[in-house]
């Protein structure tokens, strides 16, 4: 039987090999491209020890995170029976222990992130966890606007040289060995920004799409045409191979760069609480252990050997993409074209998580702009959540569902809402127009975030990696389980091993963000903003949309009363 008590089925091949594919595609990241640049920076030797570190790191993570998750399904329960007795004044064994089971099991296939960072840390550890993942989602996303940008741009012009606006603004370009190449570079520049925000409209039209549940085609597509274009790449280097010349073994100067590039490689630490649920058959806590082991460890000797080749074919030359390397010709042309359908299609889903914030944030029922519980009610018949009559005041597993709702190969692309608790409904009492500015706006400001680093797409990605990805899988995890595992068997080398984390995280952070790299004069206003808008913008942003909303009350009151106001409508779900 397993852990929510349900009689164990045997494990089909289909479903084992759906699983299977669910870990493959959770765990490849976009990152993955820059890997051989991210060699340069480390050199072989360092290259393979920091791939060895994040692979077994994010072994350690995700067990971790699953343990956390049965210590929370635990805390939860004993709360509930103190909670309950003292509520009824008295104790009914029989119908106290249907209530805790109900509970389990409803815990044991809907767990959410978001409820274990309050557990953890209240509602501070909530916005935490939230605001890390969204972030890097949200720096994912513009990443795909940086890398159509560079794609096109090289594809067009591949005999122009790199650009560099920093070197080019403080006069001293000396990584080009022509001397026009500042002509070259400030003109080219300006069709870098031009190719950057070409893929726009594209990127608008997902304002569009909601939180559509048909995303699973769409991140099937990206991890094929990512693991294709990445297969390619490593057998195009070992054609014809030649060791390149200027090989570094060790290189410590810009270790965290390279270090916090890979890192964006491993993508799976936000949504590994959805794949346990998601798994089948019998023992899945006993399963996943060996599940996760055997899927990482494969992904990173396939990265492994990616950026190895890579980096010993091209050396200390190798460009930000691979692709850029190869001679002009049939592979690379496909390869560009590889890259820019990859990253014309990868973008919806890491975006769509942003969009649902701010959706919450500013329309769900009570928000600053949304409508008042009351207007809900007339507008809906229903309150935003899915609470009815009959539940209202109930906890959510006594009104939810106690079905795991495991669907093949479903379900991956959605996880982030669930595990955030973004799926709360929208009033429909809500205008249209007013979430298509607020979408819009959002999309807009990752394409401006985007034209300020559209020529350095590897350290972008190693900044995402350093501000997001290294916390979420070194001192999340970490910290979840010193705070929530109460049991009196936790060891003190397991202690230790926790604190070690945390610090290798934090180190990892400070170090990747305040690098003193030849960008840091001009990425330096980049972190502040990006920083700025994750954890301090967003009441501005409200407040912005606030006013926005109230100037518009004037011209709504004028068209209602001439009769020009159309029917408010909801996105359609």
């Amino acid at each position: 039987m397993e852990a929510d008590g349900q009689i164990a089925e045997p494990l089909s091949k289909r479903n084992f090999a759906a699983e299977g594919f669910n870990f493959v595609r959770s765990i490849i990241g976009c990152g993955i491209l820059v890997v051989p640049f991210a060699f340069t920076q480390t050199g072989v030797a360092g290259g393979v020890l920091s791939l060895v570190v994040i692979s077994l790191a994010t072994i350690f993570a995700s067990e971790k995170l699953i343990k956390v998750k049965y210590c929370a399904i635990s805390i939860l329960c004993t709360h509930e029976i103190s909670t309950y007795r003292d509520k009824t004044g008295e104790i009914d064994n029989d119908l106290l222990q249907t209530r805790v089971d109900r509970m389990q099991t409803y815990f044991t296939h809907h767990m959410k992130l978001q409820k274990i960072g309050e557990l953890a840390l209240s509602t501070t550890g909530s916005f935490l966890l939230r605001m890390g993942i969204l972030l890097n989602r949200f720096g994912v996303a513009i990443s795909c606007h940086i890398l159509f940008g560079t794609t096109l741009y090289y594809t067009l012009y591949p005999e122009m040289p790199e650009v560099d606006p920093v070197e080019v603004f403080v006069g001293m370009n000396d990584t080009t060995p022509h001397a026009a190449a500042f002509i070259l570079s400030k003109a080219s520049s300006t069709l870098l920004i031009v190719f950057v925000l070409v893929p726009l409209p594209i990127y608008l039209a997902c304002i569009l799409v909601g939180r559509s549940r048909c995303f699973s085609p769409l991140g099937i597509t990206v991890t094929i045409v990512l693991v294709i274009v990445v297969c390619i790449g490593f057998v195009y280097s070992c054609i014809g191979f030649q060791m390149a010349q200027n090989i570094e073994v060790l290189s410590g100067k810009e270790i965290f760069i390279g270090f916090a590039g890979m890192l964006t490689a491993f993508d799976i630490i936000p949504i590994v609480i959805p794949l346990e649920e998601k798994m089948y058959g019998a023992n899945r806590i006993d399963r996943f252990k060996p599940s996760i082991r055997a899927v990482v460890g494969s992904f990173g000797v396939f990265v492994l050997l990616y950026g190895t080749i890579g980096y010993l074919a091209f050396g200390s030359t190798s460009n930000q993409l691979l692709s850029t390397n190869f001679e002009i010709g049939i592979v690379s042309y496909v390869l560009d074209g590889l890259l820019l359908l990859l990253a014309s299609i990868a973008y919806v889903v890491p975006i769509t998580p942003v969009l649902a914030y701010v959706d919450v944030k500013l329309f769900s029922v009570g928000a600053v702009l949304g409508p008042k519980e009351e207007e809900a009610s007339i507008a809906n018949d229903v309150a935003a959540k899915r609470v009815g009559d009959e539940g209202e005041g109930l906890d959510e597993w006594e009104i939810g569902d106690d079905a795991d709702g495991r669907n093949i190969l479903e379900g991956v692309e959605q996880a982030i809402l669930e595990t955030l608790d973004l799926n709360t409904e929208i009033s429909k009492s809500v205008a249209l127009w007013k979430r298509l500015v607020a979408r819009a706006s959002v999309v807009i400001i990752g394409a401006g975030l985007a034209i300020l680093m559209r020529d350095f797409y590897a350290y972008f990605m190693a900044f995402v990696g350093a501000a997001t990805s290294a916390p979420l899988l070194f001192i999340a995890p970490a910290y979840l389980h010193l705070a929530l595992d109460r049991s009196t068997t936790i060891s003190r080398v397991s202690m230790a091993i926790d604190v070690a984390f945390i610090v290798f995280g934090l180190i990892v952070s400070i170090g990747g963000v305040t690098n003193k790299s030849k960008l840091k004069t001009y990425c330096r206003a980049y972190y502040q903003m990006f920083i700025i808008f994750g954890f301090y913008g967003i009441q501005k942003y409200i407040l912005f949309i606030t006013i926005l909303y109230q100037l518009n009350i004037g011209i709504e009151s004028y068209l209602r009363v001439f009769g020009l106001s159309k029917p408010e409508c909801a996105i359609v779900d």
